[in-house]
């Protein structure tokens, strides 16, 4: 049995669908009915299917899905935030305005400045609609820390998005504006606005006091995870957790596998313990 609860509509082990699923075509259609409505907004997305003794799950967004079994706690999505697709955002710039920054001190072969392979555009099309996302108004490379002008000459570490680790670099007017990327962990924004990379809707917005748009930056396309039912040999009280950012900023999946793992024996009797669980956690 697979229990739902901590942020989903799903319970009692039953199995949910979206209706069609999601992605791009859904997101189109999602911004069509938002504009003739003139309405404005947008959501992140966690769906899983138990269909045919496969169990998918597919996230775009910063929620987190996992399965939490007696002896195993086992991760069922990961989350999309300017920080984890860094690469992708910020390769997304660099091909359409052509800049080049040359690496100084640290060898393309060594370990702290790799060139990983070129990221995939091709599920980017609306992206290349926009000649220049940024407006001259913010910087694609990522630097440890927000730079000054007493900075400007000194070398400094930063990331491009062909690099995993850090190089070097004599540091220029244009390294002063705001970061495409800016801040760690929970305080990561992606220009100074949204926390997520991936969602649905948020077609009209737009940085602050500009007329840059976000959308370009997110993608509606989700990672699937897809689990053999059969093969896991799953037990009654085998529960599938999902949950949004509100949930994993403060617990671990540890922890969420222990609250399952003591409330659950104990409510065998209740038909609804995993929606009275979800209840609880509130």
């Amino acid at each position: 049995t697979l229990g739902w609860g901590l942020g989903t509509e799903w319970c009692d082990g039953s199995a949910g669908s979206s209706s069609g699923g999601f992605g791009l075509p859904q997101d189109e259609v999602i911004g069509r009915e938002l504009e003739a409505s003139g309405q404005v907004g947008g959501c992140t997305a966690l769906v899983a299917v138990s269909l045919q003794g496969k169990l998918y799950v597919a996230n775009a967004g910063d929620s987190r899905a996992i399965l939490v079994r007696k002896d195993e706690v086992r991760p069922l999505s990961s989350e999309f935030t300017p920080e984890t697709e860094r690469q992708r955002i910020q390769q997304l710039v660099g091909v359409l305005q052509r800049e080049a920054v040359e690496p100084q001190l640290v060898s393309p072969q060594s370990p702290e400045a790799t060139r990983e392979p070129d990221l995939c555009l091709a599920s980017l099309p609306e992206a290349f609609v926009y000649p220049e996302l940024l407006a001259g108004e913010f910087t694609r490379l990522e630097f440890p820390r927000r730079l000054k002008g007493d900075d400007l000459g000194q070398k400094v570490l930063f990331r491009d998005h062909h690099m995993r680790g850090w190089s070097y670099k004599c540091v220029e007017k244009s390294d002063l504006k705001y970061p495409l990327i800016h801040g760690q962990g929970r305080q990561a924004r992606l220009l100074g606005t949204l926390a997520v990379s991936r969602g649905l809707g948020d077609h009209q917005l737009r940085v602050l006091d500009t007329n840059i748009q976000l959308k370009p930056f997110l993608l509606s396309v989700p990672q699937v995870t897809v689990l053999d039912v059969d093969q896991l040999e799953l037990q009654e009280e085998d529960v599938v957790v999902m949950a949004t950012d509100g949930l994993w900023d403060v617990l671990s999946n540890e922890q969420v596998a222990q609250l399952v793992r003591s409330f659950l024996p104990g409510n065998r009797e209740d038909p609804h313990r995993y929606c009275s669980f979800s209840d609880t956690r509130k």
